[in-house]
This record gives C-alpha cells, sequence and structure tokens, in this order.
C-alpha cells in the first residue's frame, strides 16, 4: 500500500509496545507488524530510544537497553532542531494534547511522512493523515 510507505509512528505507541500492561499493546503491536509486512519505512522522534531506557529502566538496565537496541533496529531515527521544537511550541494549542505529539507531527511531516500513527484517539490534523493504532489496523489487515 503506497499510502503507507513512509509512516511515523508516535512515542505513545513505541512505550504501548514496551509495556505488555498497556491497554493498546496488542493493537499498536499489530499495528507495527503490518507496517513492516507493508515494508513501510517506519520513523520515529531521536529522542524516542532515551525515553524508551528511562521508561523501562525500573526493570532493570539489561532490559532497558534492549528496549533502547529494539527501537533503533525497528525505526528511523527523525533528529530535531531549535527551529522544529519551536514550531511544536506555536501549533501545540491548536490540535494537540501534548508537545511531544506536536514535535511527532512536525517531524513526520519534515520526513515526508504519508501517515502518523498515534495510541488511542488520533487528533484532527493538516496535511498528513492521522490514525489510531486501531484504525492502521482496520486499513492495513491481510
Amino acid at each position: 500500500m503506497e499510502e503507507f510507505k513512509r509512516v511515523f509512528v508516535s512515542r505513545g505507541v513505541v512505550f504501548d509496545l514496551c509495556d505488555e500492561h498497556s491497554k493498546w499493546h496488542e493493537t499498536s503491536t499489530k499495528a507495527l507488524e503490518g507496517l513492516i509486512r507493508l515494508e513501510s519505512d517506519i520513523f520515529v522522534s531521536s529522542d524516542v530510544p532515551t525515553h524508551v531506557y528511562t521508561y523501562l529502566l525500573p526493570k532493570g538496565p539489561f532490559v532497558a537497553l534492549e528496549g533502547v537496541k529494539h527501537t533503533i533496529t525497528l525505526f528511523n531515527l527523525v533528529p530535531f532542531s531549535d527551529s522544529d521544537l519551536e514550531e511544536s511550541i506555536r501549533i501545540f494549542d491548536s490540535y494537540f494534547d501534548n508537545l511531544l505529539e506536536a514535535l511527532d507531527y512536525i517531524l513526520a511531516k519534515k520526513e515526508g511522512c504519508s501517515a502518523i500513527v498515534f495510541s488511542g484517539k488520533s487528533p484532527a490534523l493538516q496535511g498528513i493523515k492521522a490514525l489510531s493504532t486501531q484504525e492502521l489496523c482496520y486499513l492495513i489487515s491481510p
């Protein structure tokens, strides 16, 4: 599916993948598996691996490092600049529940992604298709 050739995954989806107790874990896993099956280029913000490390550290340093290794293996990392962060702050109030979702949106547009995938409800965005993991699973299920 050409419309899912370049997809940005929000950090919330990545955290759901790391947490088997998350209510979105199964759906996020299926969404990622579907994107891999479609041979999509999958992107996340370059700060996600360090957030994964911090998120998983209570389970032990080995588990946290394995999480980082999986993250950098599965996803293409998109670096961000001061101007990307400033733009995220500028648009934050208009569309997003938090600043990190706004940054993910800016980076997805910067990378030329056709879609961005969020956990749970997806915001209405301009210029890029926003989907929840549930919506994505429905669209790409075999």
